[in-house]
């Protein structure tokens, strides 16, 4: 891919540009039936990869490379093509393996042959955020997790504008990134914890027309955890967002996917959603405060997930999951929601374990011992107009027979075959073919709820 570059310093900070590819929305995929053909599903990243094995692909993470930079395409990047930067890096020369840069400067070398950082060991305290922006190539920066990207002052530490591409990878983040104005954002394997007094989200997206969370730990925001609005597509996978002081996903973009990965410990709502379509699937939602999961408009699509011990009795208006919408094509099934709480005087007054409107197929889900601030509320269990059919609802726990309901670590997948939920789902429109663990559904009905019990 040809690139060209042009770099200025600036008194906002550093300013890249960058116009490279990014990996489609199109690309995530919960089944092989959601990739094009000669491509199938992998379960373990959610990404449509050939069917054939390319025997020039020899990594997966950086430091299985000699140049220790492991490419998209799966091809360790060349030294020369690498700028090496260490805390302690001298302002001058090459930005070699063996003679390490100053970041700063590192970025004054940037070329359209040489685009990628690697970030020794250490803590690097920057001034102000570097902005990667308008219109030329893509900057990936990588490092361990020893590498610690700071901020003296307030703001995100990384920013991606006006249709840049920025790639971070495997490095610790004390201050947030951000991406706005149609740029594009990939963060994998990045750790963000010990906020300090930081009141922006770990992730703010305003207008970013693509972002991508994969295997990430976002911890103890005074914020959301990850913020996006006005637009664009936000897709979470395999990460952990916990402990933040508001919400641990709010998007009002234009749609949102998660997928394998755990929200729980916010002190609002898990997710809260306003976007034309949501896709959980496979994740866990817990204790969250204010409430699990709420999606308000669009297109549902809620499959094998935990929603469990969310929203309280004070001030939570919905415990578990609340999805209004007046619209058809709506899939939420194989859900197990349970034990979660809600305001009973709250007004309006929603559910404590699943409030729905909207059409579609909404079978095989295990809706039970939820709370009204009590048990025997009208609306502890279920709300709103949706056809439950196929599912189980029940006031008690007890018979679901979960591994381990009431006592640290909280764990609602099936204990044995005495379950009521074991073979007593149906077969419903676009049925979920795996459980929660990727185990296939295939011994006649399935069993109700995200966990499919194997004898």
């Amino acid at each position: 891919m040809e690139r060209t570059l042009r770099l200025y310093l600036a008194s906002m900070g550093l300013l890249i540009s960058t116009s490279c590819g990014f990996p489609r929305p199109q690309d995530v995929c919960i089944q092989s039936q959601d990739c094009e053909r000669g491509m199938t599903c992998d379960l373990a990243t959610n990404m449509c990869i050939t069917t054939t094995t390319d025997a020039g692909i020899h990594c997966i993470l950086d430091d299985e490379c000699e140049s220790r930079v492991c490419q998209l395409d799966g091809l360790c990047a060349l030294a020369q093509d690498i700028l090496y930067v260490d805390p302690v890096g001298i302002a001058a020369g090459e930005c070699t393996s063996v003679a390490p840069c100053e970041l700063y400067y590192a970025t004054t070398l940037i070329s359209p042959k040489r685009f990628l950082v690697r970030l020794g060991n250490g803590v690097y305290q920057l001034d102000s955020g570097l902005v990667v922006g308008v219109l030329v190539s893509d900057l990936t920066i990588v490092g361990g997790r020893s590498a610690v990207l700071q901020r003296t002052t307030s703001g995100p530490v990384l920013e991606a504008r006006d249709g840049a591409t920025l790639t971070l990878r495997g490095v610790s983040l004390n201050k947030g990134v951000a991406c706005s104005n149609f740029a594009h954002l990939n963060v994998s394997r990045v750790s963000f914890s010990n906020p300090g007094n930081e009141q922006d989200p770990w992730i703010n997206l305003n207008m970013c027309s693509t972002a991508t969370v994969t295997d990430s730990d976002l911890l103890d925001s005074l914020s959301n955890g990850i913020n996006a609005a006005f637009g664009g597509e936000l897709t979470v996978i395999g990460s952990r967002i916990t402990g933040s002081a508001t919400n641990g996903v709010n998007s009002t973009g234009q749609r949102l996917i998660i997928i394998r990965s755990t929200i729980n410990g916010n002190q609002y709502l898990g997710v809260r959603a306003s976007v034309q379509t949501l896709t959980i699937h496979r994740s866990t939602v817990s204790s969250n405060r204010g409430g699990g999961i709420s999606g308000t408009g669009g297109i549902f699509d809620i499959t094998n997930n935990f929603v469990f011990r969310n929203g309280n009795d004070t001030n939570s208006e919905f415990g578990g999951l609340r999805l209004d919408t007046n619209l058809p094509g709506n899939r939420v099934i194989q859900n197990t929601i349970v034990r979660n709480d809600s305001n009973p005087l709250a007004n309006p007054l929603y559910a404590g374990g699943f409030f729905c409107r909207g059409g579609g197929s909404f079978v095989n889900n295990l809706i039970v011992n939820n709370f009204a601030g009590a048990a025997d509320q009208h609306n502890a269990q279920i709300g709103g107009t949706c056809d439950l059919t196929g599912s189980q609802i029940s006031n008690e726990d007890v018979t679901s027979k979960f591994v381990s309901p009431v006592a640290l670590p909280f764990n609602y997948h099936l204990a044995d075959m005495s379950s009521r939920a074991v073979n007593s789902g149906i077969i419903g429109p676009a049925p979920e073919t795996e459980d929660f663990d990727g185990d296939l559904r295939n011994d006649g009905s399935p069993d109700v709820g995200a966990d499919e019990l194997k004898p």
